[in-house]
């Protein structure tokens, strides 16, 4: 009989496609001439009063507009920058304090520090409304432990910022960047431990309360970023072993530095959202152009 036996794929090195390089030049050919389509369409158009733009300066250009539409970017951009000496005290204390100090004064000393830094940034109101709900969800939490009672505790806030926000703060984005993320991280705390706490330590209300608190004001996982309590407690764990890449952390530092500056620079250039809410302007552009805003604005 004939016998047929397979040879085992090395995926490793499988062989390319060979219209790989082609795909290539396709795509990156469209990108080119989408993203020159954005800036042909965005230098004819006219700024007119009501829209979003100021006059903004770079360096070696001087004078130039600059679209301010995406109210979301621009409101982090500014923020991000103000918020960096907040950072830096985060990590001097936090790597400094974590080592010297006991556990608990060293928990104290933390959230004082990052409650106050809140209470500046997002105004105190915020804070004392983001403090009040974790403790009532905590507290239900303990008297009833099921998940569906850390779920209805959380509605209150969740009624607040979406009916009264104007009344919470004059500006939403800190009310979607502050009192948002800090309310994930009490329902994430309080589904987690309902059964029994995942850190031996915290065998009593009071540890466990400010644990809750510790992971909820921790300043890298404050907002923007949504880290599940358990995740949080594996990477607590993991500094006492895990050896630190000074160089990857650069990295990515530079990365964002330069991601920033780009769309920065972007902005002064390519008007796809202010063009965009421009409809007259917008019909009258030519197809291709007219496609390329889509392409953009879903970047």
């Amino acid at each position: 009989m004939l016998r047929i036996t397979e040879e085992p794929i090395d995926e490793e090195n499988y062989p390319a496609l060979p219209e790989i390089k082609l795909c290539y030049a396709v795509t990156i050919s469209t990108m080119i001439y989408a993203w020159y389509g954005v800036f042909r369409a965005s230098q004819n158009y006219q700024w007119k009063i009501g829209d979003y733009g100021m006059m903004s300066s770079l360096p070696f250009i001087g004078p130039i507009m600059k679209d301010f539409t995406n109210w979301e970017w621009h409101r982090w951009s500014s923020f991000a920058q103000n918020y960096m000496p907040v950072f830096l005290v985060h990590t001097v204390l936090f790597n400094s304090g974590s080592l010297v100090l006991p556990e608990l004064l060293f928990t104290l000393l933390y959230m004082a520090f990052s409650i106050s830094a809140c209470a500046i940034y997002f105004t105190p109101t915020l804070v004392a409304l983001s403090l009040l709900q974790g403790t009532l969800v905590f507290i239900a939490s303990r008297i009833v432990r099921k998940k569906l009672t850390v779920w209805l505790s959380s509605i209150p806030v969740l009624y607040l910022s979406m009916h009264h926000t104007k009344f919470l703060a004059e500006d939403p984005f800190l009310i979607f960047t502050f009192v948002s993320y800090s309310m994930l991280s009490y329902i994430s705390y309080c589904i987690e431990t309902l059964k029994s706490p995942i850190r031996k330590e915290d065998d009593t209300l009071i540890k466990s309360y400010l644990r809750m608190m510790f992971y909820t004001f921790y300043q890298p996982y404050l907002f923007s970023l949504i880290v599940l309590y358990p995740d949080f407690e594996r990477q607590m764990e993991e500094r006492k072993t895990k050896q630190r890449e000074h160089r990857q952390v650069l990295w990515s530092a530079m990365r964002i530095v330069f991601w920033w500056i780009l769309v920065e620079t972007m902005l002064h250039f390519f008007y796809f959202e202010a063009i965009l809410k421009d409809r007259n302007y917008t019909f009258s552009l030519p197809k291709d152009q007219f496609v390329a805003l889509g392409m953009a604005l879903g970047r």
